[in-house]
């Protein structure tokens, strides 16, 4: 009689399975490594401006004073998909510390978006950014066509945010925002790693290198300014 081991094709090898069981290792290990920065999280401010109350911020950080983070965002205007179904953004700038967008579509009002800026230094600030909607049926006819995971109102609010940071950053827009928990982009982010990404996770967070070029001579200016005293203002 034959014995069941003359069918195996080749003798167990410990190497190999060890090295199997690594792979296994490795692949697992993604879904809880993290590359690169972390997708924003919704916060609730406790301190809400006018007809904000109650709304959602996915907060952002960059390495850029305030002032000029604010100034910068009515160039950016809104999302791609946004622009493309025809959507119109009215900017509201009366209110120094954020930026108010009115969606309007064929005559209608489909919601705001409000941009709010919180300086945590001379060189670094906090952005959040909320989506209001006014008329859902409008809002869900806008995010029908995009591929995601997540409900309407979040889907504008979220690739708001990381239309912002892609600008800001000068970098592509992140696809993994559509579907946060989807495998693919935890194996995308094992490749992204490969390449130099800022990560802004928290408050202290480390400069980049322009940032940081730039952060150094702001800091000569205001150097400069103190040592003027009276005559800072002519320089």
């Amino acid at each position: 009689m034959m014995s069941v081991f003359a069918l195996s094709a080749s003798p167990f090898s410990k190497s190999k399975f060890a090295g199997y069981l690594v792979g296994v290792a490795a692949i697992a290990g993604l879904s809880f490594v993290h590359f690169g920065p972390l997708a924003p999280e919704p916060v609730a401010l406790t301190r809400d401006g006018a007809g904000a109350e109650g709304a959602l911020f996915e907060l952002q950080r960059f390495g850029r004073p305030a002032d000029e983070l604010r100034d910068r965002l009515p160039g950016i205007g809104i999302p791609w998909f946004l622009r493309r179904a025809g959507v119109l953004g009215q900017v509201d700038l009366r209110d120094p510390a954020q930026v108010v967008i009115t969606l309007a579509w064929g005559g209608k009002i489909v919601g705001r978006y409000i941009e709010r800026t919180q300086p945590i230094d001379a060189d670094r600030t906090r952005l959040y950014v909320a989506f209001e909607a006014n008329d859902m049926a409008l809002v869900r006819r806008l995010a029908a066509p995009i591929d995601t995971t997540l409900d309407p109102p979040s889907l504008l609010r979220v690739t708001m945010a990381e239309h912002v940071r892609a600008s800001i950053d000068g970098d592509g827009f992140r696809l993994s925002v559509l579907k946060p928990d989807a495998p693919r982009y935890k194996l995308d982010a094992l490749f992204g790693a490969l390449t130099p990404q800022p990560s802004r996770d928290t408050d202290n967070f480390a400069l980049g290198d322009a940032d940081r070029e730039d952060a150094a001579i702001r800091q000569a200016y205001r150097d400069e300014a103190k040592r003027a005293g009276a005559a800072a203002p002519t320089l």
